[in-house]
């Protein structure tokens, strides 16, 4: 089995079954070479979602303890200037680039 299907996004999240369980999916992937970055936008609030909301949190910590997976998220005041909050968060990443500065 190649590394990109051994530690692929599917592999990762599906199998394990807590994150079946909570239904952790991230709402966008994206990959460069063996790096994946997992992007979560939080847009609710309330007792029981922010509950919801960091044991997804917790999770993708723990995922990301590999060094080729990184975890951004994202809520609604990152939506009124997403280009610069988003790109100052992916700069976190190997997928860091001048543009988005």
């Amino acid at each position: 089995m190649s590394y990109r299907w051994k530690n692929s996004v599917y592999k990762k999240l599906f199998e394990n079954c807590f994150f079946q369980k909570i239904k952790c999916r991230g709402r966008f992937y994206i990959e460069k070479g063996d790096d994946i970055v997992i992007i979560e936008h939080f847009g609710m609030n309330g007792d029981e979602y922010n509950k919801k909301k960091q044991t997804k949190i917790a999770e993708y910590a723990k995922l990301c303890k590999d060094s080729h997976w990184f975890f951004i998220s994202t809520d609604e005041s990152d939506m009124y200037n997403l280009k610069e909050t988003l790109g100052k968060k992916l700069n976190q990443t190997p997928l860091s680039k001048v543009r988005w500065k």
